[in-house]
């Protein structure tokens, strides 16, 4: 009996299926939280220059001695209302009298100390959210590997772990350097926990009701965004939101190793058939159907002769057939556009977006969790490959466009907010229809391989992104602010266009091995009469 058939037999989305989304909402809001949470910990204090030798200075003036001191040393700007953030004047202070000498000059410099970072310290909020992103790539190209050769429940117990320990150590280190170190730990594990759990929903779902399950983790992702949002709103020292959101890990590294069954479907690529045949047993109880004792799962498949041994054997088998390789490099670039312009924009939404940088990320973030339905609908007509290009060449029309009021009129600023919280809206319904995409068209064999590998260079474009994103630092002027979004633009018509080349899998059976796969490009009629026909 096919895999399809049982799932039809013990329920398509009965009552585990909606059991196992919820667990899924909760454990894929971790990767959300802990890969945007970089966004408020290490966002743009209000800050000044320091007062030259004050070492106890502060940044609310605590008394009017305090008030004639800042006025002394730092220049204040009437423009905008506040003291200078990056400069103060050459005075030198008298401990003993809290006076400045040399007070009348109004020649500046540079400051030398901060309590943030700021000014010329700010780049290392771009080096750490690249950091991240590489942890992204190693992490999730090895767990894609052992996934697939140890499970997927196994190892999103381990990087649910490394990540609940990197998110308490982040609080009490002191150093740049370990940060960095945890913060690759952090965003990596995150990630490689969330495409475990995402392969497991993927492998558990039925081919017509495997959109709902799917994009329940890309909702469950975004909810984790959202509290992060909500949570900042209201509590902005860095260490005690860091600590409040990594409370729902505790809660999932407790209880998953409990509450979550290893996928059948990769039981069975295993020849481990009695225990996909008790998982499924405990589907079908839950449900209220029934799987009958004898029925035989193994059903002599292709896929025993082609065990998955770690990355290397799994991307050979895919890259010695030249569609699948092709494939798989048209989907890389589509992982590097996406991966960039999601992580450029909501990563540095303070350089890239004009505005409240709160309201911004709140917005964007709630009208995706609206669009999800819609978003749903669509895939499970069998869209697939048409929303991809679709929403990927409308977002890069939409970050283009904001050229136009950034060039024109200043009255008319908040056109650009809306252009850019619209191409950030399409790429994200893009990226989370190309994880979906990505597994169906990949064999079961290598598919968290493939995965893997696509993510591995989907994460070259996000390393780039922060430093695409600050380009307005680096160019002067209306180009400079406008570059990002034109670049990011650009990026997405050409992956949209590109996309046109895949084949659409619609609501088919997930391909076993590296021939079903192949087979997507032809008529259904064709993929029947092969899967029907006997093995030799």
């Amino acid at each position: 009996m096919e895999y399809e058939e049982v799932l039809a037999r013990v329920g398509k989305m009965g009552r585990y299926q909606v059991y196992l989304c919820v667990l899924s909402i909760v454990a894929c809001s971790n990767a959300g939280i802990h890969l945007f949470n970089i966004v408020f910990t290490m966002g743009m204090p209000r800050f000044r220059c320091a007062v030259p030798g004050l070492l106890n200075d502060t940044f609310t003036i605590q008394n009017e001695a305090h008030g004639r001191l800042v006025n002394a040393t730092i220049p204040f700007d009437l423009a905008k209302g506040s003291y200078s953030k990056c400069n103060h004047y050459k005075t030198s202070l008298n401990l003993r009298t809290w006076e400045t000498l040399n007070h009348t000059s109004l020649e500046t410099q540079s400051c030398s100390r901060w309590l943030d970072l700021v000014c010329d310290r700010q780049i290392f909020i771009s080096h750490a959210n690249m950091i991240g992103m590489v942890g992204i790539m190693v992490m999730t190209m090895v767990t894609g590997a052992l996934s697939d050769r140890w499970g997927r429940k196994r190892l999103f117990i381990l990087m649910n772990w490394i990540q609940l320990i990197a998110s308490i150590a982040t609080v009490f280190v002191k150093s740049e350097i370990s940060f960095l170190i945890l913060r690759f730990v952090e965003v990596g594990s995150g990630m490689a926990s969330f495409m475990c759990l995402y392969g497991l929903v993927t492998e558990i779902s039925a081919p017509s009701r495997r959109v709902v399950g799917t994009s329940v983790n890309i909702g469950g992702w975004n909810i984790g965004m959202l509290a992060v949002i909500l949570v900042a709103f209201f509590v902005r020292e860095w260490k005690t939101l860091q600590l409040i959101l990594t409370a729902p890990l505790v809660l999932t590294a407790l209880t998953f190793p409990l509450l979550i069954p290893e996928s059948p479907k990769w039981l069975l690529s295993k020849k481990r058939y009695s225990e996909a045949h008790a998982i499924l047993q405990t589907i079908a109880k839950v449900n209220g159907k029934s799987l009958p004792e004898e029925v035989d799962l193994a059903g002599g498949k292709e896929e025993s002769s082609h065990k998955s041994a770690g990355i290397v054997r799994g991307l050979i088998l895919l890259f010695k057939s030249p569609i699948l390789a092709l494939r798989l490099v048209i989907l890389a670039i589509s992982w590097t556009v996406n991966t960039m312009v999601y992580y450029g924009v909501g990563l540095n939404m303070g350089f890239v977006i004009p505005g409240d940088i709160y309201l911004n990320f709140f917005l964007i973030t709630v009208i995706f969790l609206i669009f999800i339905p819609l978003m749903v609908w669509i895939l499970l007509r069998g869209q697939r490959k048409k929303l991809l290009c679709v929403c990927m060449m409308l977002g890069g029309v939409s970050c283009i466009a904001t050229i136009l009021p950034i060039l024109g009129s200043s009255s008319v600023s908040w056109v650009t907010t809306l252009l850019s919280c619209l191409g950030k809206l399409f790429l994200n319904v893009s990226f989370a229809v190309i994880w979906l995409y990505t597994t169906e068209l990949l064999p079961t064999v290598a598919r968290l391989s493939g995965v893997g590998f696509c993510n591995f260079f989907g994460r070259t474009g996000a390393m780039v992104a922060p430093y695409i994103a600050t380009l307005p630092i680096v160019v002067d002027g209306k180009i400079g602010q406008a570059l990002p979004l034109l670049v990011f633009g650009a990026c997405g018509l050409v992956s949209g266009t590109l996309c046109l080349l895949l084949p659409e899998t619609g609501n088919g059976r997930l391909p076993d091995t590296v021939r079903e796969a192949e087979l997507l490009k032809r008529r259904k009629k064709e993929i029947s009469n092969v899967l029907v026909a006997p093995k030799m």
